[in-house]
């Protein structure tokens, strides 16, 4: 398994989708993610704000993943981003199912013009595709044992490459966490200078 973020970010360049024109806020962790997504995308929503939220895995269809304001989009509004996103990123070499839906859903949300967008991460955080683009706000849901065999055997393991996600100087805010897993995500924030709350 390739875990590096290149393909993404090949993608995101030729999609002129690096630094989307809304607020992005990226969640992680590994228990309650969908549920904290789904929780500050209604939020968001009833504030007045056009809201994308990206989540996974889908329960029916594909459509669950990417919504506006609670709305799945229709499928039949996926084609043409679906083409340009082929275009950008090519088989062999092309991107992963995940990755192709997350920058399937940043083309969505660029086109329903929305205010932000709330995008949950699927694996880990140094290498998921919603690490790729930049972020201005994190949201650390409780960090466990999960992935034992990608991430890392231990809790510290697994922690390290959660916070990893953190990239610059954004705000990180955390749920409470086990000692290992806030003594991460505390070092990562003060690497980057990015306020942790």
């Amino acid at each position: 398994m390739d875990m590096r973020l290149d393909r993404m970010r090949r993608a995101l360049t030729a999609l002129n989708l690096t630094r989307p024109p809304f607020t992005v806020v990226q969640i992680l962790g590994t228990n309650g993610k969908g549920s904290t997504a789904a929780f500050l995308a209604a939020l968001c929503t009833a504030h007045g704000c056009k809201t994308g939220l990206y989540t996974s895995p889908h329960f029916v269809s594909p459509e669950e993943r990417i919504r506006v304001n609670g709305q799945a989009l229709p499928g039949e509004t996926w084609t043409a981003h679906a083409n340009a996103i082929m275009a950008a990123a090519p088989p062999p070499g092309g991107l992963t199912y995940f990755e192709f839906l997350t920058v399937l859903a940043l083309l969505l949300f660029r086109e329903q013009g929305v205010d932000v967008a709330v995008m949950e991460a699927g694996l880990g955080g140094r290498h998921d595709a919603t690490t790729a683009l930049d972020a201005d706000l994190l949201c650390y849901t409780p960090i466990a044992l999960d992935h034992k065999d990608i991430l890392g055997p231990t809790l510290a393991a697994i922690a390290a490459d959660k916070a990893a996600a953190v990239r610059g100087p954004a705000p990180l805010c955390t749920a409470p966490q086990f000692p290992e897993a806030a003594h991460c995500l505390a070092e990562a924030a003060r690497a980057h200078r990015a306020p942790l709350h």
